[in-house]
């Protein structure tokens, strides 16, 4: 036995914690806050923000809850199986699950999403803002990766590396689809609805079916630890994922865009609009959409690409 009892007794309580933090800040943003805001009524007294800050907070809650609730399963099963040194491995790999879901919550802050921590506030110094953001999700990326490489790095058919990043994938979509179902759910029809109707359905639906993608490349990574098959259908679902995920953002950013001109549309910029206040569509928002969710997309066909090559190559050495 690897690891002592104390250190699986510590795990589950961390996990415990921290799955209450996440959760209560999913619950609040993205079940209490998020559905509602766009009607301007709901289950609580709404808080004066744009529609996408509790989204955005509600789908980081819900995916670090998500994560934690991981770890905790693998900690008690740790306990449980005295002898099981892999679930405590597993529970522990869940921090630097953890770690990307931050790392990825402030790089989209800094890179994409800067104007709901400042325009939405009256703050104005958007450099600093995302200068802020950008430099705490490059040290923490750093930190965390010291340990992924340590854990991981041995595995030479990276059904290791993958079954934690598709987990993360996982818990990154999920957080990002249920507010945004939830919103679809109980947005009513008021005139709002009408303009911000094909966001919502673009914005949850898309990263849905992504969990979905998600999901199997994770339960097919995991079954390549054990047995170490190597499965071209698990890169296909992982990198299908990441093309929607692109595509959500590219939508956004068209969605943005289209609508800037609509003068009889209030509050149809998930940005900036909040139940009781006029709306404002930002170009910057738009063009950094472009950019991310393009990038993704290539990034995607790219990896798309690399894992169909292999095949051909073997076909013409036959």
């Amino acid at each position: 036995m690897k690891y002592s009892s104390t250190i699986r007794i510590l795990n589950l309580a961390l996990f415990l914690i921290l799955f209450a933090g996440f959760v209560s800040l999913g619950i609040w943003a993205g079940i209490l806050v998020t559905p509602f805001i766009i009607r301007g009524y709901g289950p609580i007294d709404l808080p004066d923000l744009s529609v996408a800050l509790p989204w955005e907070l509600g789908a980081f809650g819900l995916a670090g809850a998500l994560m934690c609730l991981f770890g905790f399963a693998l900690s008690l099963k740790g306990i449980i199986h005295g002898n099981d040194d892999r679930a405590v491995r597993d529970a522990i790999s869940c921090y630097i699950g953890l770690g990307f879901l931050v790392a990825l919550f402030l790089f989209l802050n800094g890179a994409w999403l800067y104007r709901l921590t400042t325009t939405n506030f009256g703050y104005s110094e958007l450099a600093f803002a995302i200068a802020f953001f950008l430099v705490l999700a490059i040290i923490i990326i750093i930190g965390v990766n010291v340990p992924f490489v340590k854990m991981h790095g041995d595995d030479v058919n990276q059904n290791s590396q993958m079954s934690l990043i598709s987990g993360v994938s996982v818990c990154a979509n999920f957080g990002a689809a249920l507010p945004g179902i939830l919103a679809l759910i109980f947005s009513g029809a008021e005139e709002p609805t009408r303009y911000i109707m094909p966001k919502l359905l673009t914005i949850a639906l898309i990263p849905a079916v992504a969990c979905l993608l998600s999901l199997l490349a994770f339960f097919r990574y995991r079954k390549g630890e054990k047995t170490g098959a190597v499965s071209k259908l698990n890169a296909f679902a992982f990198e299908g994922s990441l093309l929607l995920d692109g595509a959500a953002i590219l939508a956004a950013g068209v969605f943005s865009y289209v609508y800037a001109q609509e003068t009889s549309a209030s509050k149809t910029s998930l940005i900036s609009s909040s139940w009781n206040k006029p709306d404002v569509n930002y170009l910057d928002f738009s063009v950094m959409s472009w950019i991310i969710g393009g990038v993704l997309v290539l990034v995607a066909l790219c990896l798309v690409v690399s894992t169909i090559r292999p095949a051909k190559n073997a076909k013409a050495a036959q």
